[in-house]
């Protein structure tokens, strides 16, 4: 392992010096392509293509460096190059975007390695890339966008946040493909890609997963911002495809402990919940002081308080499934909450998305049984060669910077012309499972349902799809802002439906049903003294008001006397 670490630093060095070479970008106007009307909606008609079929076999390493006059570079004496790259009349040219320096360098850095791997590997003899820094202020990186597509290149990898993106899109006019890394579908299209994972997809995919277990009502709880909003509305479309009901929907503050307290208690209806069994154990106090019970009878109405006494609420919650649709910290601290209020983990599932794919979810013990979908998991081969040279695990972004390299080099090796190639119906597996591209700059992965157990690895619980032969997402991602309201599940809850009183008493109790939302209008009170034996109580009314059905009981001892008061 340590000599071909050595081996592969040393074609790392190789492959940096060879491919610096921007001056041999060819200056030739190509027309835009029409990307969204050239190609119809793809159809696969087979396996998707393997991107990278092995992984790193043993290089040969000449006994020295070795340059003939019929190459182009040599190789510095202390660089020992796996295969020196001869001259090519077609020299194909692909340049990456990415924040090489400032706060997201880290980010940048970890895509060109991954970047830079991918082309030791496949060694294209008639490819040069070229990376450009994209983290100075706007008017900046505009020109150096502006400086890149100049150029002219065969294909553009990056860049990595939205507004870059858009602004490469604005000034490319759809003539040079690009493969970027946003998530945000709103700023993709003519001829510019995504190879990141739309969050759209994970939606889909958890709801169809809620659909297939049977989870018929579900509660969602999205981030309070225009992405939570956008992604509210495919759960909504999903779920209605699959037959699933909705049965509240509501948006929290991002980062906000004390808004997910409130709205948990809300969506746990604990108010309502509370308040019947308040009502319930009230009734049942007060048939226990004011009537005559058989023995067996009292043991009964003791038994049921005893039960009722053991939590603060009555009643079933009208949802199987909370889905969230927040990151990892927010859904874990809201579903903290949830449990608090009495959602109870034996009954109500908890479901969430890519974002849970975490070191601190994953080994969250509170959150044991939940389940989320995600991508498959990244090549062991993979994450060894990288682990190798740069001394960290890789992330999914850089998984999806090898894949977009490997892309680009097939793309750029082949017959095919460069659209035909990207845009395969059948698609390519990679890293991090199969991906195909679509006319719209969107792209579909398949995705695996994974259940936590607190292990820091989650178990699976549905494998993903192995081809595009079956459409995997049917949603639409809105392409405007849609503003869906939030709303509450309409249950009532009585507290006469959860107790059990003897036939001749129980007309003489009701009770209200109690709703989440709306005043309810508090009944006169009446307070009904009893003394100390068995004799019937006198029946005292409240000033001014007229004996109605009681809506809550108060139950205190004054003096020798018991009294019970009803508001």
């Amino acid at each position: 392992m340590f000599n071909k670490k050595i081996s592969l630093l040393f074609a790392l060095c190789s492959l940096l010096f060879i491919t610096g070479c921007g001056d041999l970008t060819r200056h030739v106007q190509r027309p835009a392509a029409e990307w969204g009307t050239e190609f119809v909606a793809p159809v696969a008609t087979g396996t998707p293509s393997n991107m990278a079929p092995a992984f790193f076999p043993e290089p040969v390493i000449p006994a020295a460096p070795y340059c003939p006059e019929e190459y182009e570079y040599c190789p510095a004496p202390e660089y020992v190059p796996i295969i020196a790259t001869p001259i090519h009349r077609d020299v194909r040219n692909v340049s990456v975007l990415l924040p090489l320096s400032g706060p997201h360098a880290a980010t940048g850095i970890g895509i060109k390695h991954a970047i830079e791997i991918a082309y030791i590997q496949k060694q294209p003899p008639n490819i040069r890339i070229n990376f450009y820094d994209l983290s100075s202020p706007q008017s900046e990186r505009e020109w150096t966008i502006q400086s890149v597509i100049s150029r002219n290149p065969d294909m553009i990898l990056g860049p990595l946040f939205n507004d870059d993106v858009a602004m490469l899109r604005r000034f490319n006019a759809g003539r040079i493909p690009a493969l970027t890394f946003t998530s945000d579908r709103t700023v993709l299209g003519d001829g510019v890609f995504s190879m990141a994972l739309l969050p759209a997809q994970s939606v889909e995919s958890i709801i169809r997963h809620a659909a297939n277990s049977n989870m018929q009502n579900i509660a969602i709880l999205a981030p309070d911002t225009p992405v939570g909003r956008m992604l509210a509305t495919i759960a909504l479309e999903s779920a209605t495809q699959m037959n699933v009901n909705v049965a509240s929907l509501h948006y929290y503050t991002e980062n906000n402990t004390a808004d997910h307290r409130n709205l948990a208690q809300r969506v746990a209806l604990h108010a309502p919940r509370s308040s019947a069994s308040l009502r319930a154990r009230e009734i049942l106090s007060d048939v226990l002081i004011r009537h005559n019970l058989t023995h067996s009878e009292r043991e009964n109405i003791t038994n049921q308080l005893e039960v009722l006494n053991r939590t603060d609420t009555v009643g079933r919650v009208p949802f199987d499934a909370v889905v969230f649709l927040g990151n990892a910290a927010d859904s874990r601290s809201l579903a903290a909450f949830l449990r608090y209020y009495d959602v109870p983990a034996r009954s109500v599932r908890f479901l969430g998305t890519a974002m849970w794919d975490t070191d601190g979810m994953l080994r969250d013990v509170t959150m044991s049984g939940a389940e989320f979908a995600a991508l498959p998991p990244i090549s062991p081969e993979f994450v060894q060669i990288y682990n190798d040279l740069h001394g960290i695990t890789p992330t999914r972004m850089n998984s999806m910077g090898y894949d977009a390299a490997m892309l680009s080099i097939g793309a750029l090796s082949g017959t095919q012309n460069i659209a035909t190639h990207i845009l395969s119906p059948s698609g390519y597996m990679g890293l991090d499972g199969i991906i195909r591209l679509r006319p719209d700059g969107t792209n579909e992965r398949a995705l695996q349902i994974m259940r936590l157990n607190a292990s820091g690895r989650a178990n699976v619980r549905t494998r993903a799809a192995t081809n595009f032969i079956a459409p995997l997402y049917t949603a639409q991602s809105p392409s405007r802002r849609i503003n869906i309201n939030s709303f509450d599940s309409a249950v009532g809850f009585n507290a006469m439906d959860f107790i059990n009183l003897p036939a001749l008493i129980a007309p003489q109790y009701t009770s209200r049903t109690f709703h989440l939302t709306g005043a309810v209008e508090r009944a006169p009170v009446i307070i009904y003294e009893y003394e100390t034996d068995d004799d019937e109580p006198e029946v005292i009314e409240a000033e001014g008001w007229t004996p109605v059905a009681a809506d809550a009981v108060a139950v205190q001892l004054v003096g020798e006397t018991t009294v019970t008061i009803r508001q």
